[in-house]
Parts: C-alpha cells; sequence; structure tokens
C-alpha cells in the first residue's frame, strides 16, 4: 500500500469536466452542482488548477468566460543544470593529478 494519496482525478470526472466546460459553465458552477447531486465533490480551485495544468484538454481559453491574468511560465533562472556524476568523471579528476579541472 502506498502512501501517497491518490487524488480524485479519474477519466470519468474528466469528461464529466469535459463536457460541463464545453457547455460553458464556469469551474464554480461545477463544483456546486456536483456538491449538491452527492457526487465526488471536487473544489473550483482544483477544477482551475487541472485545466492549467493541461490535465483536462480542453483549452481554457476557450471555455472560461473571464481570462482573468496572463499566467506566466515558471521561472527557471538559479536552478543548477545537471552535469556529470562524480563516479562518471575522469580518474585524472579524481585524483586532482592535472591542474585546470
Amino acid at each position: 500500500m502506498s502512501c501517497v494519496p491518490t487524488g480524485k482525478f479519474t477519466p470519468e470526472l474528466a469528461k464529466d469536466l469535459q463536457e460541463r466546460l464545453e457547455q460553458t459553465w464556469s469551474p464554480e458552477q461545477i463544483a456546486e452542482k456536483r456538491r449538491c447531486a452527492s457526487l465526488s465533490f471536487v473544489c473550483f480551485k482544483t477544477i482551475y488548477r487541472w485545466l492549467y495544468d493541461g490535465k483536462l484538454t480542453v483549452s481554457e481559453t476557450e471555455v472560461l468566460r473571464h481570462k482573468g491574468k496572463r499566467r506566466k511560465p515558471m521561472e527557471t533562472r538559479g536552478r543548477f543544470l545537471v552535469g556529470t556524476a562524480i563516479h562518471q568523471r575522469p580518474k585524472e579528476v579524481r585524483k586532482r593529478t592535472t591542474f585546470g579541472h
């Protein structure tokens, strides 16, 4: 048994959400309707997150009535690139026999 939560995202739920979004329902309307119908509850913020993450196949610019703020790509500066592992380096580097490595 895994200790990681499985999450609520299922293919059936995704199909239902995509159908409602294509009918121009807002994520708030979808979340409230599912709660009132005693279906598996999904918060409207989760629906927005799934839209922005690409888990739903519909485009957020096509289905959302209010476009909101433009989403910027994540910042990539300040992160180290994956380099050569220590055990894969030449032996002369490990022994420090030559200058300039």
